[in-house]
């Protein structure tokens, strides 16, 4: 799934920790609109325990672990890039939790 959001700067460790809450609370949400096409296709998505892994800004640069040319930190990006449409109400529903 792709989700455009406007572009957040975010502030602070305790508003990083909100936002990921905040993710945690869109899957569900996600989860329980398309339940019935998931359980017809006998899909699920899978939980984010591990943000990082799962959500990734577009343009930003992967610097987990060392960076050995073995695995070098990497920018991330599409490989064939979708029609962008920000969506303003999602950002706002995400920084309050009111999906």
């Amino acid at each position: 799934m792709y989700f455009s959001i406007p572009f957040y700067e975010v502030d602070g460790e305790k508003t990083g920790l909100r936002l990921q809450e905040s993710w945690t609370f869109l899957k569900k949400r996600v989860c329980e609109i398309f339940r019935k096409d998931l359980k017809r296709l006998n899909c699920k998505i899978d939980p984010m325990y591990d943000l990082p892994r799962i959500v990734k800004v577009i343009g930003a640069l992967s610097v987990k672990g060392e960076n050995t040319p073995e695995r070098p930190w990497r920018l991330s990006y599409f490989i064939d890039e979708p029609k962008r449409m920000e969506d303003e109400k999602l950002l706002k529903a995400i920084l309050e939790e009111s999906l």
